[in-house]
C-alpha cells in the first residue's frame, strides 16, 4: 500500500516538474524566435526605407487607387487576344483587395497574421507557424508590411506568381506573446 502511494506521489511530482520545465523551455524559445524575427525585420526595413510620397488630397488618392490597374489590364487583355503570354512578376507584389476577393481568382489563397511586435505567422491545421525572414521574403516579400493603409488599414493582399498563391495578411492589435498567453496558457506558468 505504501509503495502504491509513493508511486502516485512520485508520478504526480514528476509530471508537475516536467510540465513546469517544458513550459519554461518553450516560452523561452518563443520569445527568442520573436526577438530574432523582430530584429531581422527591423534591419531589412531600415535597409529598404522608401522616400515618402508627396501630399495629395484624399479624393486624388482614392481616384489613383481606383484607376491604377486600368493600363495594365488593357495591356494584359491585348496580349491575350494576340496569344502572348501574360507577364508574371518574379517577386511578390501588392494587389487590390477587390482582385483578391473576386470569384474568378485562379490563385490559391492563404492567410497570414501580423502581430504588433512584427511577428508574422501562418495558420495551418489550427496551429500557428511563425515565419522566419526567409519565409516572409519568399511568401510576401519584405516590403509588403509597409503597404498597410494603402487599401485597408488592417489588411494587405499579396500575389506571389511563382507560388500561384495570394496571401491575405491581417494586422491584429496585440503581440504574438499576448496571443500565446491568451490562447495557450499551458505554455506559461505565471
Amino acid at each position: 500500500m505504501v509503495a502504491v502511494f509513493s508511486f502516485i506521489i512520485g508520478a504526480g511530482a514528476g509530471g508537475f516538474i516536467a510540465n513546469h520545465l517544458l513550459s519554461q523551455k518553450y516560452e523561452q524559445r518563443v520569445e527568442e524566435e520573436i526577438r530574432a524575427v523582430r530584429m531581422q525585420l527591423l534591419d531589412l526595413q531600415a535597409d529598404k526605407e522608401q522616400p515618402k510620397r508627396p501630399e495629395e488630397t484624399k479624393a486624388e488618392a482614392i481616384a489613383a487607387m481606383k484607376n491604377y490597374s486600368e493600363p495594365a489590364k488593357a495591356q494584359q487583355n491585348a496580349d491575350r487576344l494576340n496569344n502572348k503570354p501574360v507577364e508574371k512578376k518574379s517577386k511578390p507584389y501588392i494587389i487590390d483587395p477587390k482582385v483578391f476577393d473576386s470569384a474568378d481568382n485562379p490563385y490559391t489563397i492563404l492567410g497570414l497574421v501580423m502581430y504588433t511586435d512584427g511577428t508574422i505567422a501562418e495558420k495551418m491545421d489550427s496551429e500557428l507557424h511563425v515565419l522566419g525572414p526567409l519565409d516572409i521574403d519568399k511568401y510576401i516579400g519584405m516590403d509588403a508590411v509597409n503597404h498597410f493603409g494603402e487599401y485597408e488599414d488592417d489588411r494587405i493582399c499579396v500575389r506571389n506568381d511563382e507560388m500561384k498563391t495570394d496571401f491575405e495578411v491581417v494586422l491584429v492589435n496585440y503581440t504574438y506573446g499576448e496571443m500565446l498567453r491568451r490562447d495557450k496558457p499551458y505554455l506559461h506558468t505565471t
